[in-house]
């Protein structure tokens, strides 16, 4: 799945960290499949606030985690987002309906409900402003059905060759809000 950019990445919403791992194996070397990983990383605060928190500190690039404190409550695996940027992430918590306006078939009117199996993301195409992939800093922006214009995210390729969120503060940004909740959390996110 990795190695050419995409306009859509479809797959199948982690429920652990391992899950969260394998797909970033399988398409986390892209910077839109780095996008789709932060995506279900604030998807994850919705339904398992624990596993958001850990898949954050996953998805975010090492510019913006750092060595946790000793017995912060943000820690996973030795390290944490640091703290202006766990504020923006945060902003999810009390707006669930975020995160699921970036999935595919999502809309205001059903309150942006979507089923915990495979979800789709979709890209808008740009060549300009973007950054560059050889060098490593790339930005892609992730359509939401929330929103008249596709969000950006900055992304930087680590060592290992995985794409992840640098800046991503338009995608914490409200979106227009759902005209009927829905069915809950353990039904639909």
């Amino acid at each position: 799945m990795g190695g050419d950019p995409s306009e859509e990445i479809t797959a199948n919403v982690p429920r652990s960290v391992d899950e969260f791992l394998a797909l970033r194996e399988a398409i986390g070397d892209t910077p839109q499949g780095g996008a789709v990983l932060f995506v279900f990383a604030l998807l994850a605060r919705t339904f398992d606030p624990e596993l958001g928190k850990q898949l954050t500190v996953l998805a975010c690039s090492e510019a913006i985690v750092t060595a946790a404190q000793p017995n912060s409550p943000y820690a996973f695996r030795g390290y944490e987002v640091l703290r202006a940027r766990r504020e923006l992430i945060e902003r999810v918590d009390s707006r669930p309906h975020l995160p699921r306006s970036y999935l595919a078939g999502t809309t205001v009117e059903d309150g942006y409900a979507h089923p915990l199996d495979s979800a789709t993301v979709r890209f808008r195409p740009q060549d300009r402003h973007v950054g560059s992939i050889a060098d490593g800093d790339y930005k892609v922006f992730v359509h939401s059905s929330g929103a008249a214009s596709a969000r950006p995210v900055r992304l930087r390729r680590n060592k290992h060759g995985i794409w992840k969120a640098d800046e991503f503060s338009s995608l914490v940004v409200d979106v227009n809000a759902p005209r009927d909740p829905g069915p809950g959390p353990a039904d639909v996110l």
